[in-house]
């Protein structure tokens, strides 16, 4: 999978692509950093030239017959509907108290 937005806060492609353990390239935008420092089949590129794009795709393409073995543990609480509603409320009693 390949992110080349110009700007997101947090993009829901790079979490589906995590939950189904897609290898995915993405330019720096939103928090991706974040997520990709959880796990290992995740590239944020520091620029949107082509070459480099492609470089860092070459380098997971190959990784993507080892889907299976892909560890996506340490993002998937955090991904999970009933965690993110859950935070959402948090923060809504934090605002309205």
């Amino acid at each position: 999978m390949l992110l080349t937005s110009l700007s997101e806060g947090s993009p829901t492609v790079i979490k589906e692509a995590i939950a189904s353990k897609l290898p995915f390239v993405s330019v720096d935008v939103g928090d991706v950093k974040s997520w990709v420092d959880k796990i290992d089949f995740g590239i944020v590129v520091t620029n949107r030239k082509p070459a480099t794009l492609a470089d860092a795709a070459k380098d997971l393409i190959i990784r993507i017959n080892d889907r299976e073995t892909l560890d996506n543990n340490k993002c998937i609480s955090k991904i999970d509907l009933e965690n993110v509603s859950r935070r959402i409320k948090e923060i809504y009693d934090l605002t309205l108290s």
